[in-house]
């Protein structure tokens, strides 16, 4: 039995599956198998909902979140400030939905219908978010694999980015870099060296990449998306690519764009594509106060109800990552002694990484195994690279992909594998069988094992699994140590770090981990 211990939940919201079942569990569900859940789930998950109050509340809130003189004009003058800005709400409803503590202090008012209805739209949302993270790869060793890997990060980031990371099988870039040029890019975008046009060939070589990642995840495959160290407003054949994802997979990609005005028609087409072939929750990365500004005015609520639009431009609402190009200028200014005009954190430094499989890119015929980890010298842009190849002829790459599944994709630790704390997580002992793994905000309960103190001992100074036999040989068989230690690890508490990473020379050598 495996207990866990999170933060505690703000009751007035809806964050996670465990507040939708059952609010009294709501802090021991993190890291639980949660596919029982799924057929209830997706009967809430089908259709969202369509309450016509919805998109006009989304753009009181994106006005809200955006521009702190609205917010603070609101509180000297709420009605006036409404009227002005002909939001279609009372002053108790935009208090209900933006000051926690008018609930507090007013428990006698009942919550608004608009307020409701609103509720039920993020629930909508963080419900299909959560399904993302259930709808796991066909292959065996993938699943465990990248289970492995979101126990991982919830351990070494903490809850809160647990929950926002979907872990998404794959993700396949259409152009060379990107042309934005975002002085916060996470991943450190190379500068745009042009768009991979949909040709003939190109064409063929796409939908042949699209059926070896559906004959390889399976259902799961339709969880892949079109962009990375890129925007794929960049290739202005975006709409063909995306009528063949959804040809293949039935369903259409996430997708985020930073450029919502290079092309302000070309945007609209892919507004309306979206609404045509179904819908699922899109972003526009908004990079200056005049885009804000013009998305309002270009398009009507209900036209951005399934866009959500991030402020990139005002970091109080929109705290970046310390990776990439944030962590890149936060180390160049600390050295210089310069002053940073923004937050960062280089403890917690987080990721923009959300994929726990394969990284893709078309024009230079590549494929990466990767999965999300906080940025730090090693891993700057916020992701492991577990194996790196090309291909020479799209009828290689199903090959490719299965054979990294099968030796990259690692399940097990091997009796002389060293075995190590993973990033952020230590071990302590409750009593004689319950190993404490303690992590970024977050501490698992793991009952049944049988030796915990000589574990903990071990494992926070650094061992093998034959060592570990060894030193419980008394207690237990050494088939019984391994199976332990296999629970210990599938709980992403054992490090399993790549051996090499790009970002270093290549003279380096550091095998810190159970990766093979």
């Amino acid at each position: 039995m495996t207990e866990t211990a999170a933060p505690t939940l703000d009751s007035n919201r809806t964050d996670t599956i465990a507040d939708l079942i059952d609010p009294e569990r709501a802090q021991t569900m993190v890291l639980e198998d949660l596919a029982a859940l799924r057929p209830a789930l997706e009967k809430i998950a089908i259709d969202p909902p369509e309450y016509a109050s919805i998109s006009h509340t989304k753009r009181f809130l994106e006005r809200w979140s955006s521009d702190y003189r609205f917010q603070a004009k609101f509180q000297d003058a709420p009605q006036e400030i409404l009227d002005e800005w002909n939001f279609e709400l009372t002053v108790d409803e935009a208090r209900w939905l933006t000051d926690p503590n008018f609930i507090v202090e007013h428990p006698d008012v009942p919550m608004p219908e608009r307020v409701r209805e609103y509720g039920e739209w993020n629930r909508w949302k963080f419900i299909n978010r959560d399904l993302i993270k259930l709808d796991a790869p066909a292959p065996p060793n993938w699943k465990k694999w990248r289970q492995r890997q979101i126990n991982r990060l919830l351990l070494s980031s903490g809850a809160q980015s647990h929950r926002s990371v979907v872990h998404a099988p794959w993700t396949a870039e259409l152009s060379r870099g990107c042309s934005v040029g975002c002085w916060f890019c996470g991943v450190d975008a190379a500068k745009f060296d042009g768009a991979w046009p949909y040709t003939e060939e190109n064409a063929h070589e796409w939908r042949g990449f699209l059926k070896s990642m559906y004959a390889v995840a399976g259902d799961g495959g339709q969880h892949g998306f079109c962009y990375w160290a890129t925007d794929p407003l960049d290739n202005p054949d975006w709409l063909d690519f995306l009528g063949d994802f959804h040809a293949t997979f039935g369903s259409l990609p996430q997708t985020t764009t930073a450029m919502p005005f290079r092309n302000v028609e070309f945007t609209r087409k892919v507004v309306e594509f979206y609404a045509e072939h179904g819908q699922w929750i899109n972003r526009f990365s908004v990079t200056t106060k005049k885009d804000f500004e013009m998305l309002h005015k270009n398009f009507s609520e209900e036209e951005l109800k399934f866009w959500e639009l991030i402020p990139q431009f005002e970091n109080r609402a929109a705290p970046k990552a310390t990776a990439g190009r944030v962590r890149k200028l936060v180390l160049e200014r600390l050295e210089s002694e310069r002053k940073i005009a923004f937050d960062y954190n280089l403890e917690n430094p987080g990721s923009i990484s959300c994929v726990s499989g394969f990284l893709c890119n078309l024009p230079e015929r590549r494929v990466r195994l990767i999965s999300p980890v906080p940025a730090c010298d090693r891993w700057p842009l916020g992701y492991y690279v577990y194996a790196d190849e090309t291909w020479d002829h799209i009828d290689e790459l199903q090959g490719i992909l299965e054979n990294m599944i099968k030796t990259q994709m690692k399940t097990t630790v091997d009796p002389t594998d060293p075995l190590h704390p993973a990033h952020q997580v230590s071990f302590d002992h409750e009593g004689e069988d319950v190993l404490v793994l303690q992590g970024c905000d977050t501490k698992i309960r793991t009952t049944g094992m049988v030796g915990a103190e000589i574990m903990a001992e071990y494992l926070n100074r650094g061992t093998t699994a034959i060592e570990l036999a060894s030193a419980l040989h008394t207690q237990l068989d050494p088939w019984q140590v391994f199976h332990q230690i296999n629970r210990v690890f599938h709980l992403g508490a054992i490090a399993d770090e790549p051996a090499h990473s790009e970002w270093e020379p290549e003279s380096a050598s550091l095998t810190i981990g159970a990766s093979s």
